[in-house]
């Protein structure tokens, strides 16, 4: 299992910091970021599969594939708002972190609009 990886992964990651942070901070920095990455690039694999999966749903459905896209980003800016807020609370930044998740719920929002949009067509379309 890729989960029981990455699990492993993180922990020994976390046991280094923990560690390193009192008598070598800078290295408990590069190897918190290092072991964020190598996690990252373990689950790259798992996310193809998904990505696969949901082409399938989507050809099966008749989806329009801009609606597609759009669902694709909101959940990859999700994550990716999610993990960079994460390292700005490792760093203490919890003001930087406010910024970001803000940042990226307006964003989200936004590019929500559009299937909003298609989804009340929908309704409509049924109701009418």
């Amino acid at each position: 299992m890729e989960i029981l990886r990455v699990i492993g992964i993180g922990i020994i990651g976390a046991i280094t910091v923990t560690m390193l942070k009192t008598s070598k901070s800078e290295v408990a920095i590069v190897v918190s970021i290092a072991t964020g990455i190598v996690i990252i690039l373990s689950v790259m694999s798992i996310f193809g599969d998904t990505l696969e999966n949901i082409e399938s749903i989507i050809e099966k459905t008749h989806i329009e594939q801009g609606l597609y896209s759009g669902i694709i980003k909101i959940v990859g800016i999700g994550y990716i708002v999610e993990y960079s807020s994460s390292i700005c609370d490792d760093f203490d930044c919890k003001s930087i972190s406010a910024k970001i998740k803000f940042a990226g719920k307006v964003t989200i929002f936004a590019l929500s609009l559009p299937i909003f949009n298609s989804v009340i067509n929908v309704i409509c379309e049924i109701i009418y």
